[in-house]
């Protein structure tokens, strides 16, 4: 996690983080997302210069027209072999209703419940540590069988492979 070069706000995040290999990550992460959610929901909404939904942790808002109501989701492009960060203070202070971590050189995303994920690390704060940021995270692993089985039985892990893209 990078931190933010100016405290006003930006309209792209390379403006609010500088433009760096991780914002380059990221807005890829996002443009994969989009590309996915554009082919599996009737409507997707792109919050990307949004103020207040990028601060509740709303990139995207994607609905099925059967639904009565749409869902939220934050993408992070932190997923590499398997592994992926959770930033559990920032988690408290979102109303998204998914999270998604993408892995921009396979393709690959790990997506579930925000709130069956905070239940799990509160289960679990042994697994807590503390970035150069002071900032609290855990590092997980989407096979690990015990968050499976912790996060499926609130909303299943859902492991999409994006088609091939221009990556980063």
């Amino acid at each position: 996690m990078s931190r933010r070069v100016t405290s006003k706000w930006t309209k792209t995040t390379a403006q609010a983080y500088g433009d760096n290999e991780s914002t380059r990550c990221g807005d890829a992460a996002e443009q994969l997302a989009y590309d996915y959610l554009t082919r599996v929901y009737d409507q997707v909404q792109w919050h990307r210069e949004d103020r207040e939904k990028q601060i509740a942790g709303k990139d995207f808002e994607f609905k099925k027209k059967q639904w009565k109501h749409s869902y939220s989701v934050d993408v992070k492009g932190n997923l590499h072999d398997g592994t992926f960060l959770v930033y559990f203070d920032e988690m408290f202070n979102k109303s998204n209703h998914r999270m998604m971590h993408v892995d921009v050189a396979t393709g690959c995303a790990v997506e579930y419940s925000r709130e069956s994920m905070l239940e799990y690390v509160s289960n679990n704060m042994q697994l807590i540590k503390t970035d150069k940021y002071n900032k609290r995270y855990v590092s997980l692993k989407s096979s690990d069988p015990l968050l499976m089985r912790c996060i499926s039985h609130f909303r299943p892990f859902r492991v999409a492979r994006f088609p091939a893209a221009a990556i980063i």
